[in-house]
């Protein structure tokens, strides 16, 4: 109903034909999410499928298809809604919000839509049903911290069940990442959090540090392409406590901030995979962390471009030979030279744990 009232009240008729191509043809989602909540649930479309319509009896049918969709809403058991890669624009997303508030919805997938703070704010037109969300990705969206507190208020209604937010590569800064961090604090389903590539600086770690004084639930923490610094390292190996797995790649951070790392992995047995690639650590701090390998469960570590020579690999090789728990090892990117390599290459092979080394 709410589609067909759009649909004629865009004017001229290639408004309304573009319509139709973004519901009905170019997004076979739709026609999955049609499919859902009719009872179809075990149907898999893929973009090879498309329905088609050519005439105004087939539009006639796909708007009674979500007609009868909404009489069954409320004993439809929760579904994935994913528009992700499919540029959207305001009236878009207010149709998009018009499903969110007819709906049950578990997975809410809007990676790279291009809706912008205008698009995020048209989210909310109606009434938001659902509270099952456990999976929320605003990716990729040229959000700012104008557009996020409406993001983020779909968030909070599912705060009982929400395990994965990401909302990476989008300008919010360091201020909604605070209000990001109290949202979270009540939810003890969370494992996975990706604020990568947000224009964060040191005090928007510091608002993730103090998220781990409430939250245990966190898993996995992805914080890269964010210039927090060795200070900034430091607040987010607070949750070095619980994390299996933490991204720092491209986070300015120089051998202090290894220093800052070696003395979290100290205390952790959890973490499992370390990414802290594109950092100048060099091999003063590539030494600080190999004196802790044999002490820790990482079984990860990329250390790529990180500024490494030779002589940082003596000290990795040396404790490679005889850990017992790195399986994959990522060193490309630096200048480690031929020996290097054999050095790094017959640590690997003593080791006979380590079944994945990567030099170039």
């Amino acid at each position: 109903e709410f589609l067909a009232s759009i649909y004629i009240s865009l004017k001229p008729q290639q408004e309304q034909q573009r319509l139709l191509n973004i519901y009905f043809k170019t997004y076979p989602n739709v026609f999955t999410f049609l499919c859902g909540v009719t009872g179809l649930r075990h149907v898999e479309m893929y973009n090879s499928i498309h329905l088609k319509l050519t005439s105004r009896d087939d539009v006639v049918v796909a708007l009674r298809c979500i007609y009868e969709a909404k009489c069954k809403a409320s004993s439809a058991a929760p579904f994935t809604l994913d528009m992700s890669y499919e540029p959207l624009l305001a009236y878009d997303c207010l149709c998009v919000s018009y499903f969110l508030s007819s709906y049950p919805v578990s997975q809410l997938k809007m990676r790279s839509c291009q809706m912008e703070d205008k698009g995020a704010k048209m989210l909310l037109k109606h009434a938001f049903k659902s509270s099952l969300l456990e999976l929320v990705d605003f990716s990729w969206n040229n959000l700012t911290a104008d557009g996020m507190p409406n993001v983020m208020n779909i968030v909070t209604r599912s705060s009982a069940t929400l395990r994965e937010l990401n909302v990476s590569s989008n300008k919010i800064g360091d201020d909604m990442v605070s209000v990001i961090a109290q949202h979270l604090r009540d939810n003890n389903v969370l494992k996975n959090l990706n604020v990568s590539k947000c224009g964060l600086s040191v005090r928007g770690a510091g608002y993730l540090g103090e998220l781990f004084k409430f939250n245990n639930s966190l898993k996995e923490l992805v914080v890269g392409d964010n210039q927090i610094g060795d200070e900034g390292v430091l607040s987010v190996c607070k949750g070095l406590q619980t994390l299996t797995m933490l991204d720092i790649r491209q986070c300015g951070l120089s051998a202090k901030g290894a220093t800052h790392i070696k003395e979290a992995l100290k205390e952790n047995q959890t973490l499992l995979r370390l990414w802290m690639g594109e950092n100048k650590i060099g091999d003063v701090g590539i030494a600080e962390i190999a004196t802790t390998l044999n002490s820790c469960t990482v079984s990860l570590l990329d250390v790529q471009s990180c500024g490494i020579t030779r002589e940082g690999v003596k000290h990795l090789s040396s404790t490679l030979s005889t850990n017992k728990s790195i399986r994959e090892l990522c060193l490309y990117g630096n200048d480690i030279k031929v020996d290097g390599a054999q050095l790094i290459t017959q640590a690997a092979v003593d080791n006979e744990i380590c079944e994945y080394v990567q030099i170039d």
